[in-house]
C-alpha cells in the first residue's frame, strides 16, 4: 500500500517494512493523551518524545469527552484543529 501525505513525501506499507521516500523506518510510536495535558504543556511533551527517540505519535480521541449529548460534538478552546492540522509537522517536530 502506498499513500501520498503531502506532507514529507510516499509512505509505503509492506508485509516487512515501512518506508518514507523510499528509505526503511522503523516506527517508534508515543501515545500523547491532549485531553490529560494542559495545552501549554503540549510543545513541551512533543519536543521531549522526539528527544527520545520517537518519531510517531498515537492520539487516542476519548468521544465520551467530546460528545457528552448524543450527536453534539464539543472540543472547546481544546487546540483540536492546531493538532488536526499537523501543528507538530508545522513547527519542526517531524513526528
Amino acid at each position: 500500500m502506498e499513500q501520498k501525505t503531502g506532507l514529507e513525501g510516499t509512505v509505503r506499507l509492506a508485509p516487512d517494512r515501512v518506508s518514507v521516500d523510499g528509505q526503511s523506518v522503523i516506527l517508534l510510536c508515543a501515545s500523547l493523551f491532549y485531553f490529560r495535558i494542559p495545552r501549554g504543556l503540549w510543545r513541551e511533551r512533543m519536543e521531549q518524545l522526539k528527544a527520545y527517540g520517537y518519531n510517531a505519535i498515537d492520539v487516542y480521541f476519548p468521544w465520551n469527552h467530546h460528545e457528552r449529548t448524543p450527536g453534539v460534538w464539543d472540543f472547546p478552546g481544546s487546540g483540536m484543529r492546531k493538532l488536526s492540522c499537523g501543528s507538530p509537522k508545522k513547527s519542526g517536530y517531524g513526528l
